[in-house]
């Protein structure tokens, strides 16, 4: 049914705009799809330190993209600087990653034991920060691609 429901939305998008591409709506529809819970949930149940470190990384990143449009002339420097956020964002990730499961492993330990559906659920939690972590990582790099320099942005 929810996929119903998407799919009913995003062909109603289509014929409502009509410089819409199919491409963007596939896009859409796929991105709904995957994230069933909201922005601000899926920040919370991730490592909060992590996920804000990894925010700020984004943030940085965007300024960074901002003054590299406005200076053309220096765009390696700041290409330089975004891929260093970019590797600063996927060394977060991985750190996430380990903690979050040593976290678990160890009050698993402690407890002698845990039912599967409450495993499940912690190792999915414990999941969030690397896969936010590693998307900011492709976007950051996606944002270091050179511009060509007889082109006009």
């Amino acid at each position: 049914m929810f996929f119903s429901i998407v799919l009913y939305h995003s062909v109603a998008n289509l014929i409502y705009a009509k410089r819409c591409s199919l491409l963007l709506i596939f896009l859409n529809l796929k991105i709904i799809i995957i994230m069933r819970m909201p922005f601000m949930e899926f920040i919370a149940n991730g490592d909060l330190k992590f996920m804000i470190a990894i925010l700020a990384l984004m943030v940085l990143a965007i300024l960074h993209f901002i003054r590299k449009i406005k200076n053309k002339e220096n765009q390696l420097e700041f290409n330089k600087k975004l891929k260093r956020l970019s590797n600063w964002s996927l060394i977060l990730a991985v750190c996430a990653l380990f903690l979050g499961l040593m976290h678990s492993f160890y009050f698993i330990s402690k407890a002698g034991g845990i039912a599967p559906n409450l495993l499940f659920q912690g190792l999915a939690n414990t999941l969030i920060a690397p896969v936010f972590g590693t998307i900011v990582c492709i976007v950051i790099s996606l944002l270091a691609i050179p511009f060509k320099k007889g082109k006009n942005i």
